[in-house]
């Protein structure tokens, strides 16, 4: 069994780990819109670190979160408003769930799904729960606009939510637990704009856009123990965690890393730069991997510190508009803006 969650809809100084030149493969090297195809055979090695790249499906209904389970790929749809499921070794995916409002970003636990769709006219809760087999949404929260972003940690779901009232901005982070019939728990944002956000179940971490900051604070803290964390140089567009660092790509393509135990005013280190328009970021496996979407790449570095070639390397390219990725034991699977479902498998 599976759980899902989909969602709705500046620095002084830099250290430097690697720059991330770009790959001197052709445009060639991957053929967009073979199905099913390989693209890239293992022996060619036209791209670094890859065995093959594929398009398991094409023409879905604007695919945008993606999630891999321990048999099965889930995506989605904000065009039709569907979650849905390819399952390995399969050719015909299956729509698990339907919703009232489009879908975004998936998130992956045990046996259900949580879910951030867009509101309607009746303003009905815009954070649903189903089961990863599929059967009927139902409520999470109350929240029914102004979701932003969600994370998932072992215990709760965190949603950052901003809404325009009479007095102006307002925003707050909430923090769900996963157990049926429990309080959420609320902190106050005031006029600031949270967007991305993650947990490592004792603290969580957040981008401020309107002011190009990332900011922490305990799970169960109040507006008192809110502390910056780090600036960006550009505004930052998604985070990533492991057990000892924060990691985030900006909007000017920059992929950063900082220590958590970082003293006040550590610089942080540059994974990459360059890249254009980076949506989504991945930590997995002693690596960080991107999509650049404005460039059509996506993209992969090993991680500060943990050995090896530093260099950011392309493990797929020209796509149109790639957007969110996650990674598996043996591959990376990538959403585009013109309804593919890439997979992009990876050399041991």
């Amino acid at each position: 069994m599976a759980t899902l969650a989909i969602v709705t809809g500046g620095c002084s100084a830099l250290s430097v780990v690697g720059l991330g030149g770009e790959d001197s493969s052709s445009s060639d090297d991957i053929e967009g819109g073979q199905g099913g195809t390989d693209s890239l055979s293992a022996g060619e090695n036209r791209l670094r670190g890859v065995t093959g790249v594929t398009t398991p499906r094409q023409g879905e209904a604007a695919p945008r979160g993606i999630v891999v389970g321990t048999d099965a790929v889930f995506w989605a749809n904000s065009g039709d408003n569907t979650l849905r499921r390819l399952g390995f070794g399969e050719t015909e995916p299956r729509t698990v769930a339907t919703f009232r409002g489009s879908p975004s970003e998936v998130l992956l636990d045990f046996e259900d799904a949580f879910v951030h769709r867009a509101p309607t006219a009746s303003c009905d809760t815009v954070i649903e729960r189903v089961r990863a087999t599929g059967g009927d949404p139902r409520s999470v929260s109350n929240e029914c606009s102004g979701v932003q972003r969600m994370a998932l940690d072992a215990t709760s779901v965190l949603i950052t939510v901003t809404t325009e009232t009479s007095n102006g901005t307002s925003s707050k982070i909430v923090i769900i637990p996963k157990e049926p019939g429990s309080t959420p728990t609320t902190l106050a944002e005031g006029r600031s704009i949270p967007g991305a956000i993650r947990s490592d179940g004792t603290l969580m971490y957040w981008v401020r856009e309107n002011d190009r900051t990332i900011m922490k604070a305990p799970k169960t803290s109040d507006v008192g123990q809110v502390q910056l964390f780090a600036p960006s140089s550009s505004k930052p567009m998604d985070l990533a965690l492991d057990r000892d660092n924060v990691y985030w790509v900006g909007e000017g393509g920059e992929v950063l890393a900082l220590a958590k135990s970082a003293p006040k005013g550590t610089p942080p280190t540059i994974v990459s730069l360059g890249e254009g328009s980076p949506s989504r970021l991945v930590e997995s496996g002693g690596y960080l991997y991107w999509t650049a979407t404005g460039a059509g790449l996506v993209r992969r570095a090993r991680k500060p510190g943990t050995g090896g070639d530093p260099t950011a390397e392309t493990i797929a390219q020209d796509l149109v508009q790639p957007y969110a990725l996650v990674v598996a034991a043996d591959s990376v699977w990538v959403t585009t803006r013109q309804g593919d479902v890439v997979r992009i498998g990876l050399a041991p």
